[in-house]
């Protein structure tokens, strides 16, 4: 069934997780479990032509190793944020080579991509014997496995196209409690257990600070708009607590008040 057709390639030629996948859901479309939408997402995908065969034909990831080309970013959406509020973190994967580079989760078995799918949440949590995202308190305390979340049978394999991402935001609170008290936090990820490492990022959530304005005719308190422009607010926490004062206008801002 899988010899060569019109040139296209064997099924013997296809890299170990593209043939697992494939194997997988040819015996489950002939035990007739793989119906309905899932038959059309194999049309769509072309599984027995050229395409998916030419997209799965390149670097198959070991992701017990380090995988060479491919890099874990961790960006805080905000580095200050306030209680109660979101913690928006946004999790990419990169392909930096010339060849696709299909991704698997280790201990799950191989399925279907879904082909309008970003970064899944599988892929995230996909540390091995921890969740792969690790946060840390300023005395060392510790947390690496979220809350409320299993790591499931199957996961989708993840296939990158030469030079190219995919990522997700998720608020981090969902999943990790701590991240809804004050404090400062330093966060890194892990995923594909441990192929790859993010970048640390610093995370400070405190209560929404005021400013002072201090004037000729009196002292002003002024909210600062953490949601509109996080990073400027960022900026002039930064100089307010290092002791410069700050100009805006005729107005010398030099206080921080709770």
């Amino acid at each position: 069934m899988f010899g060569p057709v019109d040139g296209r390639p064997t099924l013997d030629n296809l890299p170990i997780p593209a043939r697992i996948v494939l194997q997988a859901g040819l015996a489950r479309l002939a035990g007739g479990r793989w119906l309905g939408k899932v038959g059309k997402r194999l049309m769509r995908l072309n599984l027995f032509g050229v395409t998916l065969a030419a997209v799965l034909g390149g670097v198959a990831a070991a992701a017990s190793d380090t995988i060479p080309g491919i890099q874990a970013h961790l960006r805080l959406v905000s580095q200050h944020v306030p209680i109660n509020h979101p913690v928006w973190v946004q999790f990419s994967i990169e392909n930096t080579t010339h060849e696709p580079v299909t991704l698997t989760v280790p201990g799950t078995e191989p399925a279907i991509p879904s082909p309008e799918m970003g970064l899944p949440l599988v892929h995230v949590f996909s540390g091995g014997s921890s969740s792969g995202v690790m946060v840390t308190t300023e005395s060392g305390r510790h947390w690496d496995q979220p809350v409320g979340y299993r790591t499931p049978a199957q996961a989708p394999i993840l296939l990158l196209a030469p030079r190219s991402a995919v990522g997700t935001t998720l608020d981090l609170r969902e999943y990790f409690p701590s991240l809804r008290g004050a404090g400062q936090f330093r966060l890194a990820w892990k995923p594909y257990a441990g192929g790859v490492t993010s970048e640390t990022v610093l995370l400070t959530i405190a209560p929404r600070k005021q400013v002072e304005v201090v004037t000729d005719d009196g002292t002003l308190t002024v909210s600062l708009f953490y949601d509109d422009a996080p990073q400027h607010v960022a900026n002039f926490l930064e100089l307010a607590k290092s002791g410069h004062a700050v100009i805006v206008g005729s107005f010398d801002l030099f206080r921080i008040a709770d």
